[in-house]
């Protein structure tokens, strides 16, 4: 099942992680609603059609802000950003790629 987020379609459940949500997003977002293995899904297929570890042309900023904000909350979320097989290359290439260092907002 590729699917990021996974919830019953009671009220209850709804109600249940709109509050988690709001106590604490970042673990929500890590627990509830699979943020790496989704943004990970969302890497994979940016990248299908490259030859070597190439950054697209899109803003990944936004992307990597929330992998930098949920690393932060969790040591185990942070070591499995480091040692994904996709999404540290990325990363990496993006963060050493001087065409990506233009941070005007």
């Amino acid at each position: 099942d590729a699917s990021c987020y996974r919830t019953n379609s009671s009220a209850v459940s709804a109600e249940s992680d709109s509050k988690a949500f709001y106590t604490d997003p970042a673990w929500t977002m890590i627990s509830r609603m699979k943020m790496i293995p989704c943004i990970s899904n969302v890497v994979s297929c940016l990248l299908k059609g490259f030859g070597e570890i190439e950054i697209p042309t899109m803003d990944l900023r936004p992307v990597f802000g929330i992998l930098a904000m949920l690393a932060v909350r969790s040591p185990g979320a942070a070591v499995a950003i480091a040692s994904h097989k996709e999404i540290l290359p990325v990363l990496l290439s993006f963060c050493i790629s001087p065409s990506h260092h233009n941070f005007d907002y």
